[in-house]
């Protein structure tokens, strides 16, 4: 197993744990409409959940942030919970807890209020898996090990969980990783030659069912 913690609610990564359970992407693209108007609506993010489906299928996805989605994601999963008979789970109780703290976030948009609760979400998952080894994804604004958090009020969320487990905690910045150069190729468009720059493709299969993707070109 992989546990991967992540910039998620609990129940959304719940969600996506089922979906790496499942034979389609029914739960991926529900999730999907769900993030609308947020940077999680990309189909550069649907793209990264698939190549983990594809190429680490074992991996088991943990949500540490606080409850975004609230009153979708939230709402339907715990109805999901009820249709199972978990309304006495530590499933529910947890869901439930998430929800109650995005409602407040929303409320007061305290970015103090976040970070902290994100360490406080994120240890209680970490120290559930009894020292297992775990790999987190979050934004640089959380990762800094000396760092404080995006208000330059508190100790961001890497710093203080470096203060609770000490040198168990690394992080690295992967924002400034070298992009590699552009392909330069030559294409053909009715009948005529054009050098162009080729700069990758998007996968269009949710949103443009007869074609499964498009490249980019800049002449």
């Amino acid at each position: 197993m992989r546990h991967l913690f992540v910039e998620l609610p609990y129940y959304t990564a719940a969600y996506l744990n089922l979906w790496m359970e499942a034979e389609d992407d029914t739960i991926l693209e529900q999730l999907y409409r769900d993030w609308a108007g947020t940077s999680q609506h990309s189909e550069d993010v649907l793209e990264f959940y698939r190549t983990i489906k594809q190429d680490c299928p074992e991996t088991i996805f943990h949500g540490t942030d606080l409850g975004h989605q609230y009153d979708t994601t939230g709402a339907r999963y715990l109805a999901y919970l009820e249709e199972q008979g978990l309304e006495k789970s530590e499933a529910y109780e947890i869901t439930q807890e998430v929800i109650r703290q995005g409602k407040t976030f929303y409320k007061t948009d305290n970015p103090v209020y976040r970070e902290n609760i994100m360490v406080e979400n994120f240890c209680r998952a970490f120290d559930a898996l009894e020292g297992e080894r775990i790999m987190g994804i979050y934004g640089a604004a959380h990762t800094v090990i000396d760092g404080l958090d995006f208000s330059y009020s508190v100790p961001c969320m890497a710093n203080q969980l470096h203060e609770i487990y000490g040198d168990l905690v690394h992080a690295e910045d992967l924002s400034q990783l070298d992009v590699p150069e552009p392909d330069f190729e030559t294409i053909e468009v009715n009948g005529t030659a054009y050098p162009a720059t080729y700069f990758g493709y998007q996968n269009t299969r949710s949103f443009l069912e007869e074609y499964q993707y498009r490249q980019y070109y800049r002449q």
